[in-house]
């Protein structure tokens, strides 16, 4: 407990100086951590927790491998988005369902005599979606706040990350930009659209 910071409820253990001092690893300090905690002698709390990676071989072209790593995310957002419009188009289906699924995994029946559609139930007719509108009075605000963080927020992406309220490496390094009125300010509007608005620049210019 000397590598802690003592403050008024809660010390705050720092794991590599705690491991240096003892000369054991982190799964040994956390074991030991835990057993105090299971006798009732203190209580733990996970906080600052980052995982860590370890580089098995020196990088080559930097400019290269961020290119392949930024489309890799934007295939798996693509995928993800088209995961969320088959299963709505699942909800909507007329035909078995179950055939419907079954499809997907290379097999084919004509009527599985129980689900909904074969039962004779009509489909679910979805309401129609009604998206808020990009909100007119930001301009200012967040084109002060572009020229005060690029870094975090200099490309579209990432102003319509910000505006939609997710977060990002970037935004979370940056002191106060989550608690930040713009953050979220567009969580209701689809993200396309803002992201088309920051690319057009309609709302930074």
């Amino acid at each position: 407990f000397a590598s802690a910071q003592l403050k008024k409820k809660w010390a705050s253990l720092d794991m590599d100086a705690a491991c240096q001092a003892t000369g054991h690893g982190r799964s040994v300090i956390l074991r030991a951590l835990n057993d105090l905690q299971e006798r009732g002698h203190v209580e733990l709390q996970m906080a600052g927790y980052r995982q860590r990676f370890r580089r098995l071989r020196p990088v080559g072209d930097l400019d290269a491998l961020a290119t392949s790593l930024f489309e890799r995310f934007q295939e798996f957002e693509q995928r993800e988005i088209n995961r969320i419009h088959a299963m709505l188009a699942y909800a909507k289906e007329e035909q078995c369902l179950t055939g419907h699924l079954l499809r997907y995994f290379g097999k084919d029946i004509a009527h599985c005599g129980h689900c909904g559609p074969c039962l004779g139930e009509a489909a679910i007719v979805l309401p129609p979606r009604r998206s808020a509108a990009m909100p007119g009075d930001i301009q200012g605000a967040l084109a002060d706040l572009v020229r005060a963080h690029p870094k975090a927020l200099g490309r579209p992406r990432q102003r319509a990350r910000f505006l939609c309220g997710l977060t990002s490496p970037a935004t979370s390094a940056t002191r106060g930009l989550r608690s930040n009125p713009l953050f979220g300010r567009c969580r209701e509007v689809p993200f396309a659209t803002v992201l088309k608005a920051c690319r057009d620049e309609i709302i930074y210019s």
